[in-house]
C-alpha cells in the first residue's frame, strides 16, 4: 500500500512542476485559453495551493496585477460551478486570501470583480483577518500612498459596506481603521472617516487617542514640520488653498458595483476620471507648468486637513470622553508633540482644555523637554499661552538641588550643527543663547548664583559641561580665520602692485596714459575697493586669530568679526576680478571692441562660485547674530 502511494506521488511531482511551469507563463501572458484544458480535466487545480506558500492560481494570478482577462476568465470558470466562494476563502501560509493581495499590491480591477462575484462582500472584504489580523482593508491603508485602494474602497463606502444593525464593530469602519489611514498618508481619508461616522470611528476614547498619536509623531504632516526653506515658506504662504471645499463633508457615491463584466472593468476607470475632472483649475495647471510649485500645494492641502483632523479629534474627545480620559488622551499626545515638536497638535489641545493644560504639562514635564530638547518653537508656544512656566522656574529637583538653569547649563543636546559649516561654534553660539534665555526670562534673580549639591553655580556648570563644544568652536574659528586671511592678504599684495602698474603705463609727467578712458577709471575705482576691502577682511581675521576664545565672545564679538570678514572677503575678490576684466578691456579694445560683455561673464564664474561656497555659512552667522531672535512671540492664529 505504501509503496503504491509513494508510485502515486513520483508520477504526480512531474505533472505538478509542469503544471506551476504552464500557471506562471499563462498568468504572465495573460492567456487563459492555454490551461482552459488542464482544468476542465482536473478542476481541483483551480482552487488547490501551486507551491509551498499555498497560493492558489486566483491569488497568484491576482498579486501580478496585470493578468485582468485571466482573472475574469478564472472567476466566470468558478462562479459557473458554484466555487468562488471557496476559491476567495483559500488562504496562504499567512492567512492571506485573494483579496489581500489585491490590496497589497492596489489591484482595484480584479479587487472590484472579486466582491462583486461573491455572495457575501462585506464579510470577505472586510472581516476576514490574516494571521496577523489585519484585513484587506488594514492591508490597503498600510500600504501608503503608493496605493490607491484604500481611496477607492473608501469611494464605494456606504455600497460595500451597510451598516449592520446593533453591530458597530462589524462595519467598515469599525476598528481601528483611522490608525491605519494615518499611517498610510491618506490624511483627505481619515478626515471623511471622522466626519461622516464619528459615531462609529471614534465610539472609543482610544481610538482616538491613538490617531492623535499617530498625528504627533508625524510633523510632516504639518507646516511645522515641513522643512521648507525661504523661497519654499513664500510659495506656501502665496498659493491659495480654501478649507471649506477641503473639509467639506463630502457624500460618497451611493453606486452599486456592477454585476455586468464589462462595467466591471470600467469602473476603476471611472473612478480615476471622476477624480481628474473635479480637481480645481488652478491645480491642473500647477501640475503642468510647475511641478515643485505642485508638490509644495499637495502639501498645503495635506497640512490644511490634518489641521482640520486634529481639531475635529479634540473637539470629539472633550465630547464623548470623560475630564479624567481627557487628562490621559492630551496628555500622551502633548507627550509626543513636544518630543517631535508638532506645534500644531500643541495648540489644537491648549485650545480644546485650556483649563487642564497646566496639569497636562506638569504632568507629562512638556516645558522641560521642550527646554532640555533646545525646541525654541514649543518653548515660545508654552511660554505665552500657560502660567506653568513660573512653576518651572520656582521647581528644584530633590535629588541634585539644582533650579531649571541648572539643569539647562548641564543639559547638552544633539548637535544641530555638526554637520553644517560653522557647526560646533554656531551650536556654541545656540547654547549661549538658550542659557542667557532662560537666566534673563524664566528663573528668579536669586536663583542665577544658586549652588547645587557639589558647590557648583549654573555658570559654572555650563562651563564644564560645554568645555568640548567650546573647544572645537575655537579650533573651527581658527581654522577658518587662518585661511581666510591667507587668501585676504594674497589680494592686499596684488590689488597694492596693481595700483602703481596701471594699464599702459605713465606719460613723462607721471599721468596714466588711459586716464581719460572709462574702464581705466573702472579699474581704479575697484583696485581701490579690493584694497581696502581686502585690508579689512585681514584684519577681521586677525582679530579672530588673537582672540581670547571666552565662552562670552561666542555669543556675540567671534561671529561679527567673521561675518565682517567673510564679507569684506567677497567684496574684494569681486573688485579684483572687475579690476582684472577692466585692465584687459582697456588693453584690447583698439582691437577687440566686443571684449567687454565676454569678459563680464567670465568674471562672473569665480565670484558665483565663492558665494555657493561661503553664501551658507555667511546666511546662518548673519541670521543666528544678527537676525530676530529665536525667542518671540508666535505668529499663529490661536495667539490672537
Amino acid at each position: 500500500m505504501k509503496q503504491q502511494e509513494s508510485l502515486d506521488e513520483s508520477l504526480q511531482k512531474p505533472l505538478d512542476e509542469r503544471f506551476n511551469l504552464l500557471l506562471h507563463k499563462a498568468v504572465f501572458d495573460d492567456d487563459w485559453n492555454s490551461l482552459s484544458e488542464i482544468f476542465e480535466e482536473h478542476p481541483a487545480r483551480r482552487t488547490d495551493p501551486v507551491n509551498d506558500q499555498k497560493e492558489t492560481p486566483l491569488m497568484f494570478a491576482v498579486g501580478t496585477n496585470r493578468s485582468h482577462r485571466f482573472v475574469k476568465s478564472l472567476v466566470s470558470d468558478l462562479s459557473r460551478d458554484g466555487l468562488i466562494n471557496q476559491a476567495l476563502a483559500e488562504r496562504n501560509y499567512q492567512g492571506d486570501t485573494a483579496l489581500h493581495y489585491a490590496a497589497t499590491v492596489g489591484n482595484v480591477t480584479d479587487f472590484t470583480l472579486l466582491v462583486s462575484s461573491s455572495s457575501k462582500p462585506v464579510e470577505l472584504a472586510f472581516n476576514y483577518k490574516n494571521n496577523y489580523g489585519r484585513t484587506p482593508l488594514f492591508v490597503a491603508a498600510y500600504q501608503g500612498k503608493r496605493n490607491k485602494m484604500l481611496e477607492f474602497l473608501f469611494s464605494r463606502l456606504r455600497v460595500l459596506n451597510p451598516p449592520i444593525s446593533g453591530i458597530p464593530d462589524r462595519s467598515l469602519c469599525g476598528g481601528d481603521l483611522l490608525g491605519p489611514a494615518i499611517e498610510g498618508e491618506f490624511i483627505d481619508i481619515a478626515l471623511k472617516l471622522v466626519k461622516e461616522h464619528s459615531e462609529i470611528i471614534l465610539s472609543k476614547g482610544w481610538n482616538i487617542q491613538r490617531a492623535l498619536d499617530k498625528l504627533a509623531r508625524n510633523p510632516k504632516f504639518f507646516r511645522s514640520g515641513s522643512g521648507l526653506g525661504f523661497f519654499g515658506h513664500l510659495i506656501y504662504s502665496l498659493l491659495p488653498v480654501h478649507e471649506s471645499k477641503i473639509v467639506a463633508n463630502e457624500k460618497t457615491t451611493t453606486q452599486r458595483f456592477p454585476k455586468d463584466e464589462e462595467s466591471i472593468y470600467t469602473t476603476a476607470k471611472e473612478f480615476y476620471h471622476r477624480k481628474c475632472t473635479s480637481e480645481a483649475w488652478f491645480k491642473r495647471i500647477l501640475r503642468y507648468i510647475a511641478s515643485p510649485i505642485m508638490n509644495i500645494y499637495d502639501m498645503k492641502v495635506t497640512h490644511t486637513q490634518a489641521n482640520q483632523l486634529v481639531q475635529c479629534l479634540c473637539e470629539n474627545a472633550v465630547k464623548r470622553c470623560t475630564k479624567e480620559f481627557v487628562f490621559v488622551i492630551f496628555g500622551s499626545t502633548m507627550s509626543n508633540a513636544v518630543r517631535f515638536e508638532t506645534l500644531e497638535v500643541i495648540e489644537e489641545i491648549i485650545r480644546a482644555s485650556p483649563s487642564i493644560i497646566d496639569s497636562i504639562l506638569d504632568v507629562n514635564n512638556a516645558f522641560d523637554e521642550a527646554i532640555k530638547r533646545r525646541q525654541y518653537r514649543t518653548y515660545n508656544l508654552l511660554y505665552q499661552i500657560t502660567s506653568y512656566r513660573m512653576l518651572i522656574a520656582s521647581r528644584l529637583d530633590d535629588d541634585t538641588n539644582e533650579n531649571m538653569l541648572q539643569i539647562v547649563a548641564k543639559t547638552l543636546p544633539s548637535r544641530k550643527f555638526t554637520n553644517h559649516m560653522g557647526g560646533a561654534a554656531l551650536q556654541m553660539q545656540h547654547e549661549l543663547q538658550w542659557f542667557k534665555e532662560i537666566e534673563s526670562n524664566l528663573v528668579e534673580p536669586s536663583y542665577k548664583e544658586e549652588l547645587n549639591r557639589q558647590g557648583k553655580t549654573p555658570r559654572m556648570v555650563f562651563s564644564e559641561v560645554h568645555e568640548s563644544l567650546l573647544t572645537e568652536g575655537r579650533d573651527w574659528m581658527k581654522a577658518a580665520a587662518d585661511s581666510s586671511s591667507t587668501v585676504a592678504a594674497l589680494i592686499v599684495t596684488v590689488a597694492f602692485a596693481a595700483a602703481f602698474t596701471v594699464p599702459g603705463g605713465n606719460k613723462s609727467e607721471g599721468k596714466p596714459v588711459y586716464l581719460d578712458n572709462g574702464s581705466f577709471m573702472l579699474f581704479i575705482i575697484s583696485d581701490a575697493v579690493a584694497l581696502f576691502s581686502s585690508v579689512t577682511s585681514v584684519l577681521m581675521f586677525l582679530g579672530i586669530l588673537t582672540s581670547r576664545y571666552a565662552e562670552e565672545d561666542f555669543l556675540y564679538t567671534l561671529p561679527t568679526k567673521m561675518t565682517i570678514g567673510l564679507i569684506s572677503l567677497f567684496l574684494s575678490l569681486a573688485a579684483m576680478i572687475v579690476a582684472f576684466s577692466a585692465t584687459l578691456s582697456v588693453v584690447l579694445q583698439d582691437k577687440v571692441r566686443w571684449i567687454a560683455a565676454p569678459l563680464l561673464a567670465i568674471a562672473c564664474i569665480p565670484v558665483g562660485v565663492f558665494g555657493v561656497l561661503q553664501f551658507p555659512l555667511l546666511v546662518r552667522l548673519i541670521n543666528s547674530t544678527f537676525g530676530p531672535s529665536i525667542f518671540h512671540k508666535q505668529n499663529r492664529r490661536m495667539l490672537h
